[in-house]
């Protein structure tokens, strides 16, 4: 090769080699080398410059000059000090060196660093009289240093700081930024935006965070150079560095933006808070692109009803490309589930007459079962630490199944329009749906006409009726200053093992894109959560899929609950316990009453509102008691004299009420099924195993004509009837009589009893 030719090494993030080599490979690139997380590709400086300044998906490039000896320590450091520095290094330059790769005898980055630096510096020293001072922040040249097996690559960083971070954005750290830029850049390149962006009338980003995905959009529509903003380099300190050529190619990048802006379609990004909104249009005013992208305020819970201030910048029918990143924050990824966002996207993109290309930043595959599309394309990858992957879809009509091949989707067919969905369109759902549908919507008006006769305004609509639609959906209406609104939770029961879990997660999608309109609701007022099989059969809650917290009032009679929709476990009111709550009621006058284990405090409103003396509200959760106390407070029970509320672990909280002589005319038992809370030290709840001493214990807690109510939700629970009859604990079990009308199909979704302490005569 000529002299003038250089070996670069251009890297990137995982799964992103392919397309950083079709960009090197539109830069005129030759000898190109796809690697793991990285391109090696030779030429002259100038290539390796174009490929600093228009490079939208490499992370670094370096220009690699040598690979030497690492079999030992002082093997490297001879090798490095064997290099001409001063044709690299001019006098009074600072220098750092980056290390990366071990091997047997070189097991310490920072020391493989510490002795690449000593060997260049001495180096240098020797030759000049000079020693280049160290600069970790900013150096005028960074040395990269690679180990691999016996051999270590020694080259000069020419960009200095991750490409990555393109100077219109904010500090990531600061602004908790997650989706980087070059990773933006592969979900555009990735459905051959360069080429095809012509054909789009529209951009969209529903969930668009700080703006990155449109603005990288939006710089490849316009010829606009990813470098050019860039304000300092690492090649700026080199002594190889050509300012005329430099100069040259940013004059260059200069014309071509200043010609390109022209044809840079329409953008619309959707950002969820004020803090996002502000941050994203900050970030688009700095990218010079205020003209072209337009901010709206909208999320993940919202998108699907903001689609109007989108309608009227499109022009029906023709093509339209979606990006976006669905990895909606730290509770969606831990469930792996990023519902929410599913299928507010599915409703947006069904909503539309336009053919629609997407190109999505998934945790997870799940997705493709909301669209009912398949991808053409799907590249693994990481943003972050979290695992991702890029997956796009090809453009097709909207409410029409891009699952061609009859493998894809053996199961899918379409609904009976005219009988069952009209109102749906003609939308593909899964095989069966329509039996939902038909279900579902004889229900809610069978329990709307109860609830309305019974004065019930929170309830239960369906609950797993058909054994494929294994889902219970729940309506709570809204009181007070909220009593015109109306929200649904749907929990998905987890499927057995033999159901194909593509198919389960279609039928749920199906789900969540048919309630809202059965049911009357908007779909950002539609929350799911997922229950999951234990260990010993028990069942607990996967979480909810949201990232944001929803507290709101619902009404049980005149009594008053804070609820929550959102990010929490449970939403703070069990609808089953409702019976229990009316049973307390009625019971508690003129009582001093207890509420053990008592969650959020509902059964203690129900004890107030029947006029008792006292109540008492016990839980180990300081959550809770204060969710409880702002429960009291709703309903106006806030004297501190009668209404009381105490922390601590139950089993010894009642060992010593029971020791001071503290006696209740109504107490209400209602245990977790399992609990191994640390605040417990190192004993475990469990309610069959346990529930026998606690049952003892607390009756003995009972004035002479008082009454105690159990209630536990394990399924399976059997009471130890011989155990407690032997302590003098009479028990009956009334749990039919506490089951209402909208838990009938499951009779045993708790277990209730009455019981008291009959001391010998």
């Amino acid at each position: 090769m000529e002299r003038s030719t250089h070996e670069f090494l251009a890297t990137c993030g995982t799964g992103l080699a392919p397309l950083l080599a079709d960009e090197l490979r539109s830069l005129d690139v030759d000898h190109l080398r796809p690697l793991n997380t990285g391109v090696s590709f030779f030429g002259s400086l100038e290539a390796g410059y174009r490929a600093l300044l228009w490079s939208r998906t490499a992370s670094r490039i370096l220009l690699i000059l040598d690979r030497v000896n690492a079999t030992t320590a002082d093997a490297l450091y001879q090798a490095v000090a064997a290099m001409d520095w001063t044709i690299h290094i001019k006098t009074g330059a600072t220098i750092a060196v980056s290390a990366h790769g071990t091997n047997a005898e070189l097991r310490n980055t920072r020391f493989v660093a510490q002795r690449v630096k000593d060997a260049i510096c001495d180096t240098v020293r020797a030759a000049t009289g000079s020693r280049p001072d160290v600069d970790f922040h900013k150096p005028d040249i960074l040395i990269d240093v690679s180990v691999h097996r016996e051999r270590a690559t020694i080259a000069i960083d020419l960009s200095g700081t991750s490409l990555s971070r393109r100077e219109y954005r904010l500090d990531m750290q600061k602004s908790g930024a997650s989706l980087g830029e070059t990773l933006a850049a592969a979900l555009v390149l990735a459905v051959r935006w360069p080429e095809t962006f012509k054909e789009y009338s529209l951009c969209v980003d529903p969930f668009c965070g700080q703006g990155v995905l449109l603005i990288e959009a939006a710089f490849i529509a316009g010829d606009i150079a990813p470098g050019i903003l860039r304000s300092r380099w690492g090649f700026e300190g080199w002594l190889g560095h050509d300012a005329v050529l430099w100069d040259h190619l940013i004059g260059e990048a200069d014309e071509r933006a200043a010609t390109g802006r022209s044809q840079i379609p329409s953008f619309v990004g959707f950002a969820l808070d004020d803090r996002s909104m502000k941050d994203a249009l900050d970030n688009v005013k700095r990218a010079g692109l205020s003209d072209c992208i337009s901010i709206e305020q909208g999320g993940a819970e919202t998108v699907s009803s903001e689609a109007s201030a989108l309608v009227s910048k499109m022009v029906p029918g023709t093509q339209a490309l979606l990006i976006t990143d669905l990895l909606v924050g730290a509770s969606a990824v831990k469930t792996n589930k990023a519902v929410t966002s599913y299928v507010s996207l599915a409703a947006f993109v069904a909503a539309h007459d336009a053919k629609w290309t997407l190109s999505l930043l998934a945790p997870d595959a799940q997705i493709d079962a909301f669209l009912k599309r398949r991808p053409e394309r799907v590249i693994d990858t990481f943003s972050g630490p979290l695992v991702a992957s890029i997956r796009v879809f090809s453009a097709g009509p909207a409410g029409t199944s891009l699952l061609e091949s009859p493998e894809a989707a053996p199961a899918s067919t379409g609904l009976n329009v005219s009988e069952t969905a009209d109102s749906f369109g003609s939308r593909t759902f899964e095989k069966g749906t329509d039996q939902f549908i038909a279900r579902l919507r004889k229900m809610a008006r069978i329990r709307e006409k109860w609830a309305r006769k019974q004065g019930i305004s929170c309830y239960r609509v369906y609950d797993a009726d058909l054994p494929d639609y294994a889902v219970a959906i729940d309506v709570y209406n809204g009181a007070g200053d909220e009593a015109n609104k109306r929200w649904v939770c749907i929990a998905e029961y987890q499927a057995p093992r033999e159901i194909d879990p593509d198919k389960a997660a279609r039928r749920c999608a199906d789900v969540l894109m048919t309630v809202p309109e059965i049911l009357a609701v908007d779909q950002k007022n539609v929350f799911l959560r997922v229950r999951k099989h234990s260990k010993g059969g028990l069942q607990h809650m996967e979480g909810s899929v949201s990232t944001r917290t929803f507290f709101h009032t619902v009404a049980e009679g005149q009594r008053r609950y804070r609820v929550e929709f959102g990010r929490l476990l449970d939403t703070g009111l069990f609808l089953d316990g409702r019976p229990i709550r009316d049973l307390l009621q009625s019971m508690a006058r003129g009582k001093d009453c207890l509420n053990l284990f008592s969650y959020t405090g509902t059964a203690s409103v129900a004890m107030a509102a029947g006029g008792a003396q006292s109540v008492l509200t016990q839980d180990l959760s300081q959550g809770y008691l204060e969710w409880a106390e702002h429960n009291m407070g709703l309903n106006g029970f806030t004297d501190a004299r009668r209404y009381r509320y105490e922390r601590g672990d139950a089993m010894r909280w009642v060992r010593e009420a029971r020791a001071a002589g503290t006696k209740f005319g109504l107490i209400y038992v209602d245990p977790p099924t399992f609990s191994n809370s640390s605040k417990m030290g190192n004993r475990t709840w469990d309610v069959q195993r346990d529930h026998v001493e606690l049952l003892i214990a607390t009756s003995r807690l009972l004035a002479p004509d008082g009454i105690a109510y159990f209630c536990c939700n394990l399924r399976a629970f059997k009471p130890d009837l011989e155990a407690l009859e032997k302590a003098r604990v009479k028990i009956t079990d009334i749990t039919s009589q506490t089951i209402g009308e909208d838990f009938a199909r499951r009779g045993n979704i708790h277990h209730c009893y009455e019981f008291s302490y009959e001391p010998n005569n």
